[in-house]
């Protein structure tokens, strides 16, 4: 009889991965079930299935009677039958268990992902018309993306359309697919192309109870749920735990470590809930090469939906992650000490050596069966249950990834189109992230306070030694392409120019690219320019070049210098604002200000951090000899024939009065170029959203003084 039950306990375990769910979740997967309603059809085609192949009961029954002889044969007979008849019992029990899990994780994969992208889009579309409710600078249109889900707003690559608008802006060079940037659909953000990613297998992984995360008066693990789930990469497996407390707590902390086996590199976690109530992600600690558990410095994270945590990169061979749950819910409930642990080991496959007995099997059969007539009759005793009544905090996760992502030095970005009809004005709102350490040292962190704040982002030196401020490891910028149209859809001309968001001061560490030679004999290029039109003066531009984050001297007017920068050209008869063809607006080309980098070597990286100058008025003065006129007016030019200017608050004004050929509609795509600052391939600027906001053109605007 032993020998029976050992088995009948075992052939419980194998059944269970043969259930529906499989069916289930290959048609979810295959994409055949998108919805509530095309699961509901699913799922009663598949209870028809189910019922049609439902095994019946078999049991034949030999009643004794007088005089009639019974063999042994005839009493195996019944037992096998009723091992059948108990097995397809449990089969359909499961079969009903494993539906209703598969429903849940559907309408948590499915309904919820969409719930929230739509929530998400209503929040941006929101923001956006209080946005253009409250400016009073005309705007009245707009494109914008979150980069959530689906909704990342992304022009795909055509032949015509790759020579024209994947160009970079600074080089000239066509923008290969291989760098395109890359939407991370659980960061919701854009990032750098990857070069390479590795999910590193976890060896181990466990909870952590002490005196920071104590256990509770009652641990509840439902059936189903365990804790290695969360290492399986499948949508569905997930481990859920509900630590229970008599006395209600602000908050409690859960604490898991995971064991990578040996030393790895890690940059990125990736986090899935599983449970409807946010979580808080308080530290990541790890062991570090002296085995001393040290933290990381990562910032607090909100869980509510899938996220991808940037850090900087660590190597260790232990990493603890620590929740803290602030949602404590009331909680009563009837229960058994004992029925977890047996409710589980006959659903599991049995240990070795392990011995059945029939009181065991007596009281998996009081948990898995609820009427009390049943287990009278078939001879269960109900076991004594206690009660609880308190407050419970639910913490689970359908999957935790950790691992090691590189980045390519180039990445681009093309908007869809924002297609108008007499523009007059653009503007650029943006979340940005960019990673930075200190000048004085420390660890990388992440902020998305990358502009003005100079306090905080400006580098200070003393001696040529950095002594404060942000050292940034990566610059975004971002470029308009504007086409213009006639009456038949016919393309007249293409133009690209710069774009800063709106109310912005002063750019940090934007990375200077060297394109050109003063000197036709130099090895390697020594010429770049800044992004935008600027000076040397400190009460304007305040320009400030630095190479691989160390300040480098103006040396300008000095023939000798061997290390330094010079404004380009800086002698006679160009003047110490350099060639007056850059400072003159209407010349055909944009306005620019350009840098001679003394002695580059291979491998520098060379940022600049300055003042964009802006223009003084919108309308175009009619003297425009240079940057200001005798009038004392600015204008800076972006394009070269005054159809682009930036004005004061970063609103660039577009369109100018007689122009020679009719424009009856103006495609204006936003072009985001992301690059590196740094030779540490595994750090990634990043933008969390964007919107492009234009109004229409007000002719009075343009009216000549």
């Amino acid at each position: 009889m032993g020998q029976y039950l050992d088995q009948f306990k075992g052939t419980i375990g194998k059944r269970q991965t043969e259930q529906i769910l499989k069916l289930l979740n290959k048609k979810k997967n295959a994409g055949q079930v998108r919805s509530v309603q095309e699961f509901t059809d699913q799922l009663k085609q598949l209870m028809q299935e189910l019922t049609s192949t439902t095994l019946k009961p078999s049991l034949k029954l030999f009643l004794g009677q007088e005089d009639d002889f019974i063999s042994s044969e005839t009493y195996n007979f019944m037992l096998d039958r009723v091992q059948d008849d108990l097995e397809a019992a449990f089969e359909e029990a499961l079969k009903i268990s494993e539906v209703q899990q598969s429903h849940e994780a559907i309408i948590r994969d499915v309904v919820l992902k969409n719930l929230r992208a739509g929530v998400a889009e209503l929040e941006s579309k929101i923001t956006l018309y209080e946005f253009l409710n409250k400016d009073l600078r005309g705007f009245d249109t707009a494109i914008f993306s979150t980069f959530r889900e689906s909704k990342e707003g992304r022009t795909q690559r055509g032949i015509e359309l790759a020579r024209v608008l994947f160009v970079d802006p600074r080089t000239g060079e066509l923008i290969p697919t291989s760098e395109d940037a890359t939407v991370e659909t659980t960061g919701e953000r854009l990032v750098l192309p990857e070069d390479s990613i590795t999910s590193h297998n976890v060896r181990a992984v466990r909870q952590i109870f002490d005196e920071t995360t104590p256990q509770s008066e009652l641990i509840v693990e439902p059936p189903g749920t365990d804790l290695n789930y969360i290492l399986d990469g499948n949508t569905g497996t997930y481990w859920i735990q509900s630590l229970l407390f008599n006395e209600r707590k602000a908050s409690v902390k859960v604490k898991i470590e995971f064991d990578l086996g040996v030393v790895q590199e890690v940059n990125f976690i990736e986090i899935h809930p599983a449970i409807k109530h946010e979580v808080i992600l308080e530290a990541v600690h790890y062991i570090d090469g002296n085995n001393i558990v040290t933290d990381s410095g990562l910032p607090e994270h909100v869980i509510s939906s899938p996220v991808g945590i940037r850090l900087r990169k660590i190597a260790t061979n232990r990493l603890i992650l620590t929740f803290r749950n602030e949602h404590p819910i009331s909680a009563q409930f009837e229960y058994n000490e004992n029925s977890e642990q047996l409710i589980r080991q006959a659903l599991d496959e049995p240990n070795e050596g392990y011995e059945a007995s029939m009181n065991m099997v007596a009281s998996d059969l009081d948990g898995l069966i609820s009427s009390a007539n049943i287990k009278e009759i078939i001879g269960v005793s109900p076991l004594e249950t206690g009660s609880f009544t308190g407050y419970e905090f639910l913490t689970g996760f359908d999957n935790i990834n950790i691992g090691l992502a590189t980045y390519k030095s180039r990445g681009v970005y093309l908007s869809v189109p924002l297609e108008l009809e007499d523009m007059g004005e653009l503007g650029l709102k943006v979340v940005e992230s960019r990673p930075y350490a200190p000048a004085i040292g420390g660890p990388v962190q992440f902020t998305e306070r990358t502009y003005d704040n100079d306090s905080d982002n400006e580098l200070t030196f003393s001696g040529g030694n950095p002594t404060g401020g942000r050292l940034f490891h990566g610059s975004i910028e971002y470029w308009v392409i504007r086409q213009e149209l006639d009456a038949n859809n016919v393309l007249l001309r293409t133009t690209v120019f710069p774009i800063i968001p709106l109310g912005i001061q002063r750019i940090h560490q934007e990375r200077l690219l060297l394109t050109q030679k003063s000197d036709a004999d130099l090895l390697r290029n020594d010429l770049g320019q800044t992004i935008f039109f600027t000076n040397i003066e400190a009460t304007e531009g305040n320009l400030k070049v630095y190479r691989n984050g160390v300040i480098l001297d103006n040396v300008s007017g000095d023939t000798l210098a061997q290390e330094g920068w010079k404004h380009y050209p800086a002698n006679p008869p160009s003047g110490p604002h350099g060639d007056a063809d850059d400072r003159k607006p209407d010349n055909g080309i944009p306005m620019r200000f350009r840098i001679q980098i003394i002695n580059p070597l291979p491998g520098d990286i060379f940022t600049v951090s300055y003042n964009p100058l802006t223009s003084s008025t919108k309308a175009i003065p009619k003297e425009l000899s240079n940057y200001e006129n005798a009038d004392g007016l600015k204008i800076v030019d972006l394009v070269g024939d005054l159809s682009a200017r930036l004005e004061g608050a970063k609103v660039v004004v577009v369109d100018k009065p007689g122009e020679e050929f009719a424009v009856e509609k103006t495609k204006v795509y936003l072009s985001i170029i992301l690059r590196q600052n740094t030779a540490e391939v595994s750090l990634t600027p990043a933008v969390e959203e964007y919107t492009v906001v234009a109004g229409k053109k007000d002719e009075t605007k343009f009216e000549e003084d």
